[in-house]
């Protein structure tokens, strides 16, 4: 493989990199405003569904990392 054969691979590797963790950046602010909205977790898990085309299991382990119970 040639140097600039690598430094594309490194590349899109990066970039896929930042994209997975942009899409978890907005998981996680969609579920700090649907807390502070008082929307339901049940709720919460199906906006997350919907908008971000996610299944169910994807979803439930975002909102078991990010949803925090309020005290």
């Amino acid at each position: 493989m040639q140097a600039w054969e690598e430094r594309y691979y490194d590349m899109q590797d990066a970039r896929a990199e930042g994209i997975t963790e942009g899409r978890s950046e907005v998981i996680r602010a969609l579920i700090e405003t649907c807390m502070e909205l008082n929307v339901s977790r049940e709720d919460t898990k199906e906006r997350i569904k919907a908008k971000l085309q996610i299944d169910e299991t994807a979803a439930l382990d975002y909102l078991n990392l990010y949803w925090k119970e309020q005290a």
